[in-house]
């Protein structure tokens, strides 16, 4: 597994519409890695694995496990995204520093949660698509 790099904030000078583009990014990306995690679950059911592989279908058993564990955290991840993406919108008519300073608290708070989530995501998939080509019968 992958160590990832730590947070750092960068989003006390953009503009409430960059803080919502960033957010409709991590959005798309999160929806499109799910669609990669859902054809991995296909693969893992409908492939023809090698014979004589040590705990194969164990090993599979708890991917498919983390895989669903990560489906589940999409969704509460994508609930709060599209909170944050409506209270930014109301942020526009906020206008001093202590109304900024909470907004982009809150923003920077969700987008840790984003980035530990997809790193977790992504680690999760390279690990699955490295024991797959191990152990699919290729021809």
């Amino acid at each position: 597994m992958k160590k990832s790099l730590p947070y750092k904030s960068y989003n006390s000078t953009k503009t409430v519409d960059e803080l919502i583009f960033n957010l409709l990014n991590y959005e798309l990306r999160i929806k499109s890695l799910k669609k990669e995690l859902d054809f991995i679950l296909f693969v893992i059911d409908t492939a023809h694995f090698k014979e004589h592989v040590i705990n194969l279908f164990e090993i599979l058993s708890v991917f498919k496990t983390d895989i669903n564990d990560i489906n589940s955290t999409q969704n509460i991840v994508l609930n709060k995204i599209s909170k944050t993406s409506k209270i930014l919108y109301q942020k526009r008519e906020c206008e001093d520093l202590v109304c900024d300073d909470f907004f982009i608290k809150d923003y920077e708070r969700l987008e840790k949660e984003i980035l530990h989530f997809m790193d977790s995501a992504t680690n999760l998939k390279a690990d699955v698509i490295q024991y797959l080509q191990s152990v699919i019968i290729a021809k």
